[in-house]
Parts: C-alpha cells; structure tokens; sequence
C-alpha cells in the first residue's frame, strides 16, 4: 500500500505529551505558597497550550502587570525543569501510535515553542518508543510558530517535500503554521482545545480525535 504521508511531524506539548499533568502539580505547589484556593486540573488543561505566563494570570490569577508575576513565571520553570526529568506523561494512545509509525518507517519530527531547557529532557523518553529524527524547539529558530520555519527546517532535514509531510498539533497557531509552510495539517482533537475552540474552523486538512487514526493516513 502507498503511502499517502512521508513524514509525520508533531507539535509537542496538548499533542503528544500531556503536559498539564506536570502543570497542574507545579501550580498546586504554586498557589499552596500564595495561600490560595488550587486551580483544577480541568482548568490548566484549558489553559496548558498558552506558556506559563498566561498559566499563572488564568490559574493563579496574578495577571501580568502583578509585581510577583514574573517571579511566579520563573518558580514555575524552575520547578517545570525537576518535573520532566522523573517522567514524561503521553496522551493516551500516543505510545501505540508512535511505534506503529516506526514499524511504518514512517520519520518523525517535534516542532515545538518548548525552550530545549525542557525538550532535551523529554526526548530520550519518547525516544522509548520511536526514533526522533528531528527536534525543533524555540532556541533553534529565529521566529516560533505560527510562523513555517520550524516546519519548513524539519522538512528539508528530512529531505521530504513540505505536501508530503503531515504537521499535527492541538492549537491554531499550529495549523496556521502549516498552512504558512503549504504542509499538510492535522488538528490533535484529543488534545487542549478550550472550550471556545471551533478546530473545524480551522481549516485543517483533518480533525483526529485520538492519535491512531494517523494511521489511516499512511
């Protein structure tokens, strides 16, 4: 059978790892310190995709113009840094889905806005299950997504024509992304769409709603 897709890139964080789990705890600890009330872990997850300043202004509710704002942001990253190291927790069916694309021989790509501060932890634990054949973070590029160039670089390492790569990712900037590189996309349904996302109106090529439909598309 032909394969339809050459390469399968991913964004990172809400798409393969389900990173609120770690925020979650961190910003339990956070607000423990503050001496207020703990966001849920419903809550972080609606806000997971946005970085850990706007984590801290919708979880915690210290907006950004707050004095302690960007010591908060930094006691976060501190304590991201110790929390990736013990474990890396994947959305469910991703593990499945990641080895059955390497049984494929399908390349794998990460483009992610994650500092590789935190990246270099967690790819050798994805690395358990399928080889990364490229990790594109924020220090690697001049301008993160939405702009191509993260997509665009993986594409030529792999030497795999943008049309032929599929990018899959949980936020919009991740499909603007690939709509700006002329790659392929796929919206992550499973992943930290809010409740006020319409990823149908992105205009994606195809809505996944569990990762192993991507194999339907080799």
């Amino acid at each position: 059978m032909s394969t339809k897709y050459k390469a399968i890139l991913f964004d990172l964080d809400g798409t393969i790892l389900d990173s609120a789990v770690h925020f979650h705890t961190i910003l339990q600890k956070l607000a423990q310190d503050l001496d207020t009330a703990p966001p849920t872990l419903k809550r972080v997850r609606n806000w997971a995709s946005n970085g850990a300043s706007v984590m801290i202004d919708k979880c915690l509710n210290v907006p950004k113009d707050n004095s302690t704002h960007q010591q908060l942001c930094d006691q976060f990253l501190n304590l991201y840094d110790k929390e990736v190291l013990s474990s890396c927790p994947l959305f469910e069916d991703v593990e499945k889905t990641l080895t059955g694309l390497k049984e494929a021989s399908i390349p794998i790509a990460i483009i992610t806005n994650k500092g590789r501060r935190f990246y270099q932890h967690i790819e050798p634990q994805i690395e358990a299950f399928t080889p990364i054949t490229v990790g594109i973070t924020r220090d690697d590029v001049l301008n993160i997504k939405p702009d191509p160039e993260g997509l665009l670089t993986s594409s030529s390492i792999l030497n795999i024509s943008p049309k032929d790569c599929l990018y899959v990712g949980d936020h919009k900037r991740d499909i603007e992304a690939a709509i700006n590189a002329k790659m392929p996309s796929a919206a992550a349904c499973w992943g930290y769409i809010q409740p006020n996302d319409t990823p149908e109106t992105w205009n994606a090529d195809h809505l996944l709603k569990n990762p192993t439909q991507l194999f339907n598309l080799i």
